[in-house]
C-alpha cells in the first residue's frame, strides 16, 4: 500500500481530519482510493511543528485497524476487525486482477489474438 496525506485540518495545533490517498498495486492492475479520515480523540502526541507525514499515516493506520461493532439487518450484533480502508482496497485490487487475468472478448466485438510474451 503507497499512502499519501493530501491535507490536514487541525484546531490550536491538533490535527483533527487527514485527507489521504491510497493505492494499492501489484504486476497487473492498481486501485486507489481517497478520503477525509476524522480522528476521533485527537490528542497532542508531538508538537505540531514535528509531525511528519509517516505520523499521520499512523494515526490513521492505527484508528482503522480498531474492530467495530455493527448490527446486522436481522438485529445481530457483529464485529468487523478488518482494516477500513486497506481491507476494500485489497478485495478491490484480487477482484480486478482476477478480472484481467480471465478477460473474456465480446462475442460482437472483432476477435483479435495477441501472443503473450
Amino acid at each position: 500500500m503507497e499512502w499519501k496525506i493530501l491535507d490536514i485540518e487541525a484546531d490550536d495545533g491538533l490535527i483533527t481530519k487527514a485527507r489521504y490517498l491510497v493505492t494499492a498495486k501489484n504486476n497487473v492492475t492498481e486501485v486507489s482510493t481517497e478520503g477525509w479520515w476524522h480522528f476521533k480523540d485527537p490528542v497532542l502526541v508531538i508538537p505540531f511543528a514535528d509531525v511528519k507525514e509517516s505520523d499521520v499515516i499512523a494515526w490513521i493506520d492505527a484508528e482503522a485497524s480498531q474492530p467495530t461493532d455493527y448490527v446486522d439487518p436481522d438485529g445481530t450484533t457483529r464485529t468487523d476487525a478488518k482494516h477500513k480502508i486497506t481491507a476494500r482496497l485489497e478485495e478491490q485490487l484480487a477482484a480486478l486482477t482476477e478480472k484481467a487475468n480471465n478477460k473474456v472478448v465480446m462475442p460482437w466485438m472483432p476477435q483479435v489474438f495477441t501472443p503473450e510474451l
